[in-house]
């Protein structure tokens, strides 16, 4: 799954994870170490990306990873690569002239599946909502994996933050915690995990019915997730050989 999530969160070219997996098979190193070795990961963004695939490695905790401002379900889609800007445009326009939903407007266009509307919804409404538990999406620990800012530090932020209701990273910046380009990056960083996962839950989406994205993930059962792992292996090995699409004209 990690190629996976390299692809689709846009850290690594389908032609360098070629060359990264002949490397890989030559050498028998991991994935991960071949690609540092290469240059175009280092070791902080590798154990980010790594802490991010335990995080969805089922339907269940792939949605539950969702962190950052919430954003609009066609952007969503449309990142993701589920959805081509254009029909987007087309759905969006029905929209507004019918007052229909529109995911249920892109699901009767077969523009996207029940499955993968259920599964979009629900990483949506996690987006923005009060998050108690660590997760490896949200900025702050990001932050904390790729050493720019301790634990510590990002903690004592946070307090400050729900004081000031401002935004974390405003906070760090102004509190001097982190330089903006740091900033940046980490928010850069967020973005190109944030659409892996969503990538994972909508590729989960594809061989699960709906109602599985509302189980926990200790019911999804271990036949099923060999069932997940072996269609999301073939379609990595597919898109990386060229065969496959990133983004499909329709669906």
């Amino acid at each position: 799954m990690l190629g996976t999530i390299l692809l689709d969160g846009a850290f690594v070219s389908s032609a360098a994870l070629w060359v990264a997996l002949e490397r890989q098979r030559n050498t028998g190193a991991q994935l991960g170490a071949v690609l540092v070795g290469m240059g175009i990961l280092d070791e902080a963004e590798l154990e980010t990306i790594l802490s991010v695939q335990k995080e969805c490695s089922s339907p269940a905790e792939a949605i539950a990873a969702a962190a950052g401002m919430r954003e609009l379900l066609g952007e969503l889609l449309v990142r993701a690569r589920r959805l081509r800007p254009d029909s987007l445009g087309e759905a969006l326009e029905e929209q507004e002239r019918t007052g229909e939903k529109l995911g249920t407007i892109l699901v009767r266009k077969g523009l996207i599946t029940a499955a993968e509307l259920t599964a979009v919804l629900g990483f949506q409404r996690r987006q923005g909502a009060e998050q108690k538990e660590r997760s490896a999406l949200r900025l702050g620990e990001i932050l904390v994996r790729n050493r720019m800012i301790s634990r510590e530090k990002i903690e004592e932020a946070l307090r400050r933050q729900k004081v000031s209701r401002k935004k974390i990273g405003e906070v760090l910046v102004e509190g001097g915690y982190l330089k903006p380009e740091q900033l940046t990056r980490g928010l850069c960083l967020q973005q190109k995990l944030l659409t892996a996962a969503l990538a994972a839950a909508l590729s989960f989406a594809s061989v699960l019915p709906a109602r599985a994205f509302d189980l926990p993930p200790s019911r999804t059962g271990a036949r099923m997730q060999i069932a997940i792992e072996t269609v999301v292996t073939a379609h990595t090995e597919a898109r990386v050989s060229g065969a496959v699409p990133a983004a499909p004209a329709s669906r």
